[in-house]
């Protein structure tokens, strides 16, 4: 459990309808001292990678390239008027004109709306509105159009006021150079009318429940808007959108085998036992050697699509494969004693290797049940998001041996809070050179204090003579802070060591603790403008993201036909790590880590 966050400042973007179109103000909740504003963490650059073996992460500050394949024309069948549904046609009145969605629809762009309100009560929203044209404009990709509207007692009092921001934003184009200015040609809208009386489905929706901001992605789905505290926050929903549609285009062309896990299914279990399964059949074992690729689609959503229904805190969320029974009796016949003994029954791990399950004395004490293996082979991890739904898309294929047999198979998903899951796991044969067959299990994380790396001795491996290719595949995060002077696991940046025949592979850590590591991810997965301190950077994650599979190749250290001898250590500014103890919290730093050497042929 993670909480550093708390609560962050009033979600900005959702308020309730007072009377007929007087929006109301979002309850505050007190933001912590280190939650630092968005205009204090938003140019702090990403350090540079010693190494060149840091997580998958860049500073994605300023406009990113859009990902433009072919797009789905406007579906004009739509009758989406809430979020996360697809909305209908829109006809806007705008300073400039008459403006509508479908005759502009053009598949690459999404569609962001930002309102402001007079009165004290909103200030928040007013401060946002009038925070930074310039920095929204210089952070965010072009292919979005902007629409700006104000709450004001009239129309022409609406107008008005569009008016002043269009003269700032006027402003703040001229100061951009000739290229930047013709790609915002057209792109920024002024509405001519107060948001409750657009007339559509959007004005409609917003005479229900007024918000200061939504948006319309490249999907033609409504989306909200999160925890904004000036307008540069918002160009990270837009990044969040490109993120999106790179993964819809990958997923239209992989020609993928999909086995659906989870639908809407609840993934809570509090804090007791996981309960959460999900038993598939595969591909025989045929098959799945076809398969070079594997990715797990994974969305995380609320109950009635809202943010606001969303759990808080950011969460490990495990997804694992669970062991098969090798025993064929369903039961053994013995006198025991009743929901209290239990014996031993074999297993077998995915990797192939054996593993011993437990049969527990039944009720009438006469005879042992059915084998119950364990659950405990790592598959993916996630680090949930606080308050904020969110979806991705996962490349699994170093896991790939763990499927080769095929056929009936068990997954596990364990966090504690009760997010709806929605998963599949995606098989296709992408043409590789050559695909992951086999792996060999190394260690797994320990709590990280002085005693860490005497905990793991070298392991011996013997390389198929076949193998093409050998790496180290591992998955790594630290967890913990508040504890230790250097705020370990979770924000000091150590650096984890694979050492074979001599060489080192190193995977480091140096986004974490750093003010913006987090938010300079959002192209890659992170849900941005979440609660809490989301921005910062963590030790191989981010609140509201996927963790990435990390591989190194060994293959010129693990020649085929040899056995190899693979020892590992991790160290904290180049020295084993002594934690010096502030006597407070109680989360102690630890490394989550699953590792193993794989084979490719």
């Amino acid at each position: 459990m993670h909480k550093h966050g708390i609560f962050a400042a009033a979600a900005l973007f959702a308020l309730a309808a007072c009377g007929a179109k007087t929006p109301t103000s979002a309850a505050d909740d007190a933001a912590p001292a280190d939650d630092a504003a968005d205009t204090a963490l938003a140019d702090v650059a990403a350090p540079a990678d010693a190494t060149g073996t840091e997580d998958a992460a860049t500073d994605t500050g300023g406009p990113a390239a859009p990902t433009c394949g072919p797009q789905a024309k406007f579906d004009q069948t739509a009758t989406g008027t809430a979020p996360g549904t697809r909305v209908a046609d829109l006809t806007l009145p705008t300073l400039d004109g008459d403006w509508n969605l479908a005759a502009n629809w053009t598949g690459c762009d999404s569609y962001v709306f930002i309102f402001t309100a007079p009165g004290s009560q909103y200030a928040a929203a007013q401060a946002l509105w009038k925070s930074s044209a310039t920095d929204l404009l210089k952070n965010s990709p072009t292919n979005v159009h902007y629409f700006f509207g104000s709450y004001d007692a009239d129309d022409a009092t609406a107008a008005a006021s569009v008016q002043t921001q269009k003269a700032r934003f006027d402003l703040a184009l001229s100061l951009l150079t000739a290229d930047k200015q013709t790609a915002w040609a057209g792109r920024l809208h002024y509405l001519a009318v107060v948001p409750f009386n657009l007339p559509g489905w959007l004005g409609a929706a917003l005479q229900k429940a007024g918000v200061f901001g939504l948006a319309i992605d490249r999907q033609q789905q409504w989306r909200e808007l999160g925890a904004n505290t000036v307008l540069k926050s918002i160009s990270y929903e837009v990044q969040r959108f490109e993120y999106e549609a790179t993964n819809a285009t990958a997923q239209a062309a992989d020609q993928a085998t999909v086995i659906p896990l989870w639908n809407l299914t609840n993934g809570g279990n509090g804090w007791g036992p996981p309960q959460v399964y999900a038993d598939v059949t595969l591909p025989d074992a045929s098959q799945m050697a076809q398969f070079d690729t594997a990715t797990l689609d994974m969305a995380h959503s609320c109950t009635g699509g809202l943010d606001a229904n969303c759990p808080d805190w950011d969460r490990e969320a495990y997804m694992n494969l669970c062991d098969q029974t090798t025993e064929t009796a369903a039961s053994v016949e013995m006198a025991c004693l009743a929901g209290t003994d239990t014996m031993a029954c074999g297993c077998a791990k995915p990797d192939g290797s054996g593993s011993l399950g437990t049969r527990t004395c039944g009720a009438d004490g006469k005879s042992f049940g059915a084998c119950v293996c364990p659950c405990d082979t790592e598959f993916a991890r996630q680090i949930t998001s606080y308050k904020r739904q969110g979806r991705w898309l996962t490349d699994v294929s170093a896991m790939l041996p763990l499927l080769k047999t095929g056929g009936k198979v068990r997954f596990r998903y364990d966090t504690p809070d009760g997010w709806l899951l929605t998963t599949t796991l995606r098989l296709s044969h992408a043409g590789k050179a050559t695909r992951p067959t086999a792996m060999v299990p190394l260690w797994r994380g320990q709590e990280y204090d002085q005693n860490y790396n005497g905990l793991f001795q070298p392991i011996d491996v013997a390389v198929p003579a076949s193998a093409k290719v050998v790496k180290i595949v591992a998955i790594i995060t630290g967890h913990g802070s508040g504890t230790d002077t250097l705020n370990c696991a979770e924000f000091c940046q150590h650096e984890h060591i694979f050492t074979v025949g001599g060489k080192t592979f190193v995977k480091t850590h140096q986004l974490a603790g750093t003010p913006a590591g987090c938010q300079q991810q959002v192209l890659t997965g992170a849900i941005p403008n979440q609660y809490g301190t989301w921005p910062y950077g963590r030790a191989g994650w981010c609140p509201g993201m996927d963790v990435a599979v990390w591989t190194a190749d060994i293959t010129a250290q693990a020649k085929p036909g040899t056995t190899v001898s693979v020892s590992y250590q991790a160290l904290l500014d180049g020295k084993p790590f002594v934690p010096v103890w502030t006597g407070g919290g109680d989360y102690k730093p630890v490394i989550r880590m699953s590792s193993w050497v794989e084979f490719e042929q």
